[in-house]
């Protein structure tokens, strides 16, 4: 039997973490769709993830994970994924647009990619 997916069949850290990407990558992806339009590439998405950095950091750590006391451990590994992730989507956003034109689809196109993976490096590496 096919199991239907819905919000309610995830677990709670899941949903949490659903809902703050939701705000977090929302305010990221709109500077990133902004930026795109004005600037190089490289700069749309060093500024974006700066914001990215900023909000998730905090967010996440506190609202998804429940972490209680942030140290430099957390810090560095978030920072090192926020990088990891930068490259990803800065070389995506490259990559799709050999394929199609619009910078702004590219981007569009990587959400799932990166989220997926920051999920999983939060999960298991970051705030384990």
């Amino acid at each position: 039997m096919i199991k239907k997916f819905t919000i309610f069949t995830l677990d709670l850290k899941k949903k949490r973490f659903l809902l703050t990407a939701f705000f977090v990558w929302g305010i990221s992806q709109i500077t990133l769709q902004i930026f795109i339009l004005y600037f190089p590439t490289i700069l749309a998405t060093s500024f974006s993830q700066i914001i990215y950095i900023v909000l998730g950091f905090h967010l996440y750590s506190s609202k998804v994970f429940k972490i209680k006391k942030r140290n430099n451990y957390h810090i560095q590994r978030f920072l090192m994924m926020s990088l990891i992730l930068w490259f990803i989507n800065f070389y995506g956003i490259n990559f799709l647009n050999i394929l199609i034109v619009n910078k702004n689809i590219c981007a569009t196109l990587m959400i799932p990619i990166l989220a997926i993976s920051s999920f999983s490096m939060q999960k298991y590496l970051i705030f384990k």
